[in-house]
């Protein structure tokens, strides 16, 4: 399955939106789970963005996933918000209150990207974060640009203050996620 070369699927392909529902329910493997939340665009349709959100929302997933989920999920803004765009919302806005600063960083990306404007108090306290979460960088670091993103478009302008460049998250998978000391950022 890992050397089968994804970009060759359309991506209206019935099967294979199928099947990266069904493995983000029920697969086992959380590197089957990541890997599926990283090709998962939800404009596929309700079912697979309801998949992303339920492992997006669930704490006892792996963070790498959950955050894979949120990335995946900054796809999804389109005017006007429809039940299902609320149901993101109420997630994202779960998701910036979590214990783990990995789901808080890509979560403040996913406010960004879907333009919700009324999570900008919250963000604001966030700012001063300065726990390690990804990419290098701080929980903080992603809460001010998500706050620049949503007051005047030009978020990530500057690129990033570590110049690290982006980590490969799926090796985080091989760590036991209930140990925080191994978990590489």
């Amino acid at each position: 399955m890992f050397d089968f070369e994804y970009s060759l699927l359309p991506d209206s392909d019935r099967q294979f939106v199928r099947f990266l529902v069904h493995c983000l329910r029920y697969h086992p493997d959380q590197r089957v789970r990541y890997i599926c939340a990283h090709h998962a665009n939800p404009q596929h349709g309700e079912r697979l963005t309801s998949a992303l959100l339920a492992r997006a929302g669930d704490p006892s997933e792996h963070p790498t996933v959950r955050g894979e989920c949120l990335e995946s999920l900054s796809t999804s803004w389109k005017p006007p918000w429809s039940r299902l765009d609320r149901k993101v919302h109420r997630v994202v806005a779960q998701c910036l209150r979590d214990s783990d600063p990995y789901i808080r960083f890509w979560a403040c990306y996913c406010a960004a990207c879907n333009r919700m404007i009324w999570l900008i108090p919250v963000l604001e306290t966030m700012v001063e974060d300065a726990e390690p979460a990804a990419m290098g960088e701080t929980v903080g670091f992603e809460a001010r640009e998500a706050i620049k993103a949503l007051t005047t478009g030009m978020g990530w302008e500057e690129g990033f203050p570590s110049q690290l460049p982006p980590a490969r998250s799926y090796e985080n998978l091989a760590v036991n996620p209930y140990v925080r000391e191994e978990r590489s950022i």
